[in-house]
This record gives structure tokens, C-alpha cells and sequence, in this order.
């Protein structure tokens, strides 16, 4: 067991790493008839946002410290992507929720894309506002109020 924790401290590493930025141009995106958020829910405030976000993420990470297959951590990862489709994001944050699905979609058949591959980032006032809350919301590993010349979130 002990021989395992250095391997599940590096794979922690690379998605606290891949959590940073950047733009994945090569992301999928939900088409237009393809729901990348539930709109039949209320809309979230920006800090019940960024908290649920986080708390999958949280998820993701323990799967990918706990997991030791791919279909487990196939698994770990349609359980991300589904939270996430689950949520109806607040005002201003639909581009930025069809772009994060989109990335979650994108590693359907290779789910350890998530972790050598940053997600997508909001831009502008949107990022701002997120990385604001994040400190409310919790976040174990912050998203959005990350230095660009930081690759680790909170560094």
C-alpha cells in the first residue's frame, strides 16, 4: 500500500497541475440539441456554483487516488461530467458551462485527459467574479482564482 502513495501523489500532482488554464482548442463542445446544464433547476448563485464544481472535482481527485482501473476511473469521470450537466450555472456563465462540459466530454474514451489537459477558464468579469467566491465555496482545489504563472491552483 505504502508503494502506491507516491504514484497517487504525482497523479494528484499532474491534475492539481491540469486544474490550472489555458485553452484546450481541441475540446468537444455540446452541440446545440445537446444539454450542457439543467435549466429546469434554479439558477445557481456564483459561490453554490463554484461550491458544487468544486466539490466534484474534490471527487475526481479522490477516484484518482483511490482508483486503480481505467472503467473505475471512467467511471469517476461520467460521474464528473453528469454533476456538472446537472448544474444550471448563474447568470453569464452559460459559455463557460458548455465549454467545461465539452472538455469533460472530451475524455469519454481517455479519461486521464483530465489530467494532463488544463479545462477551460472563464474570461474577463465572468472569471473574476468566480475566483471571488471560491474562498466561500470552499474549493480544495480553486479553479479560477489561480495565477497564470502559477501551474498549481491557490499557488
Amino acid at each position: 500500500m505504502r508503494a502506491l502513495l507516491p504514484a497517487a501523489a504525482i497523479l494528484t500532482s499532474l491534475l492539481v497541475a491540469a486544474c490550472g488554464g489555458g485553452d484546450n482548442d481541441d475540446d468537444a463542445t455540446p452541440g446545440a440539441d445537446e444539454p450542457f446544464m439543467d435549466t429546469s433547476s434554479a439558477q445557481l448563485s456564483d459561490t453554490d456554483y463554484v461550491a458544487a464544481l468544486c466539490d466534484s472535482i474534490e471527487e475526481w481527485v479522490d477516484a484518482v487516488n483511490s482508483k486503480s482501473t481505467v472503467d473505475e476511473l471512467r467511471a469517476a469521470r461520467d460521474k464528473l461530467e453528469a454533476d456538472a450537466r446537472a448544474l444550471h450555472p448563474p447568470e453569464g456563465a452559460a459559455d463557460f458551462q458548455r465549454a467545461y462540459v465539452g472538455y469533460l466530454q472530451n475524455a469519454e474514451s481517455e479519461p486521464t485527459i483530465l489530467i494532463t489537459q488544463p479545462p477551460p477558464l472563464p474570461e474577463g468579469d465572468l472569471r473574476a467574479r468566480l475566483a471571488a467566491v471560491e474562498p466561500a465555496a470552499s474549493c480544495e482545489y480553486p479553479l479560477f482564482a489561480r495565477s497564470e504563472a502559477t501551474p498549481t491552483p491557490g499557488g
